[in-house]
């Protein structure tokens, strides 16, 4: 198992190859991220737990889960070797997506940087890794199991946060909002090679 470390900020960050690499997706969310210390963040799909680590730098608490094990376990690794940074605790779940999850308390933001791409049976790569790049068919597949529950754990004036590409229906991604009873909107951009990612913030429409 190959791994390595790099800096980010005041972060010592591990990563191997079972796991994620932080990329372009994640570094777009990171730079248009702000929190609090009154924040309360649930962070899904964690990975190396950059994005989580990076809240807590803020004071923020977050849980963060992952259905990777190796994920977790790396994101352990690396909530210990910087919790003497850190200003907040990290809270690491294994389970997918919301299921480890309780309503309450509710949310003010939950971050998600899915698995997006458009992926054929064919496609697929062996082992966990796979979950943090097969997006289905459409490429929406967890995107859309991400947004249908999503208001249920989000405060009044709560906002998710999700990272979603051009090489999606990104039309089929638009009406899928009213279906899930969220309005959303794109907050930044960035092309990269043959592709456009967009970070989404989405609110409860009923909010």
């Amino acid at each position: 198992m190959e791994s390595k470390r790099f800096h980010y900020h005041s972060l010592e960050i591990i990563v191997d190859s079972l796991v994620y690499e932080p990329s372009e997706d994640t570094f777009l969310m990171l730079e248009n991220l702000s929190c609090t210390a009154t924040d309360r963040i649930l962070e899904l799909g964690t990975g190396c737990g950059i994005i989580a680590l990076t809240c807590a730098l803020h004071s923020a608490h977050v849980v963060a889960t992952d259905i990777n094990p190796h994920a977790i376990s790396i994101a352990y690794q690396n909530y210990m070797q910087n919790k003497h940074n850190l200003r907040a605790d990290v809270q690491l779940l294994r389970g997918n997506l919301f299921s480890m999850i309780k309503p309450q308390p509710l949310f003010d933001k939950i971050l998600f940087n899915p698995p997006y791409l458009p992926t054929r049976e064919s496609e697929r790569l062996p082992g966990w890794i796979n979950t943090a790049f097969d997006g289905g068919e459409s490429g929406l597949g967890i995107i859309s199991q991400f947004l249908q529950p999503l208001p249920h754990y989000l405060t009044k004036r709560g906002q998710g946060y999700f990272i979603a590409s051009s090489l999606s229906n990104i039309t089929q991604l638009r009406k899928s909002f009213d279906k899930c009873a969220v309005s959303g909107s794109i907050i930044s951009q960035q092309r990269f090679n043959d592709e456009t990612l967009y970070l989404y913030r989405v609110t409860r429409l009923n909010g």
